[in-house]
């Protein structure tokens, strides 16, 4: 018999949102302190079009150390065409994860939508002298340049 939490993915390979939630907050109830079984249901409530940014912003305080919630704040700011909340938060996630190259992703992308290249340049940078094989840096660097129409520069990053 598979888990709950394979029941759950499953579900949502399926994009079986509705169900899956049901899967997720029966796992919450037997595990409250969860937050990736958390973060699993309020992607499914995004999905179903009930997610909200104050359910992230709930459950990054209730979760500090959970840098996903953090990250997921940062993209609906973004989604929701509110740069420079974005940009305040993703550097505050800079500050509270140090170290952490994802949070120089997330800072270069909200750059990079508010047509400060240079600056998302940077950050891109910054991100992979954490870790150089950060696939998600190269290909965010690579499209910024291909936007720009800098095509044998994007062509390097792919």
């Amino acid at each position: 018999m598979p888990s709950l939490w394979e029941q759950a993915q499953e579900c949502e390979e399926r994009r079986a949102w509705k169900e899956a939630l049901s899967y997720y907050q029966t796992m919450m109830a037997l595990e409250p302190n969860n937050p990736v079984v958390l973060h699993r249901k309020i992607r499914c409530l995004f999905q179903m079009g009930e997610g909200n940014l104050s359910l992230l912003e709930d459950a990054a305080k209730s979760f500090p150390d959970f840098e996903l919630f953090h990250r997921d704040c940062v993209a609906i700011l973004l989604h929701e065409g509110k740069k420079e909340q974005a940009l305040e938060r993703a550097n505050r996630n800079i500050l509270n994860f140090n170290g952490n190259y994802d949070m120089w992703i997330d800072c270069g992308a909200v750059y990079s939508r508010m047509g400060q290249y240079k600056r998302a340049e940077e950050s891109y940078r910054m991100a992979l002298s954490l870790q150089p094989n950060a696939q998600d840096a190269w290909f965010n660097w690579a499209n910024m340049l291909l936007e720009r129409q800098q095509y044998a520069q994007a062509e390097e990053h792919y």
